[in-house]
């Protein structure tokens, strides 16, 4: 149904009383030419955003192990730890700490770790302190995901 003016509209659709009211949505922004709200997208695009950062970083870091390794004189076991040290960085913990304490208080706290050590990472003198801010992010990344996917 839709009003004169062009705009859709929510029918309530009732049934026996044993079934809930259920909400029939008919048309919708796609086809009524309205703009959506900004808002409402905001936190779509922040936790995607985020969820994007996590995947390009693991990538970026497996296609660059051959030039890290160059760079600093790093042998494979070691080079091994970077990608280790990111990936094994309690991700099922970090799910566990969305239930108890929220999951956007815990999304912005992983946010911020990552960030921060990210940073770390592309500023690390040596070897020893890319490991360290490669294990940082990881636990960065792991805040994150499981509380990228709750939105």
């Amino acid at each position: 149904m839709s009003s004169s003016s062009g705009e859709s509209e929510a029918v309530l659709v009732r049934g026996t009383s044993k079934d809930p009211p259920s909400i029939t949505l008919t048309g919708g922004m796609w086809g009524s030419g309205r703009a959506a709200d900004p808002a409402g997208w905001l936190p779509m695009v922040a936790t995607g955003s985020a969820f994007f950062m996590i995947v390009l970083d693991t990538s970026i870091v497996n296609l660059a192990l051959a030039r890290i390794g160059a760079e600093f004189g790093a042998g494979l076991s070691t080079l091994q730890w970077l990608v280790d040290g990111y990936a094994g960085s309690s991700l099922l913990g970090a799910g566990a700490f969305g239930d108890r304490f929220g999951a956007e208080r815990v999304f912005m706290c992983g946010l911020s770790v990552f960030t921060l050590a990210s940073a770390l990472c592309g500023l690390a003198p040596g070897i020893g302190t890319l490991q360290v801010s490669r294990v940082l992010q990881g636990m960065g990344a792991a805040l994150l995901l499981p509380n990228s996917l709750l939105r």
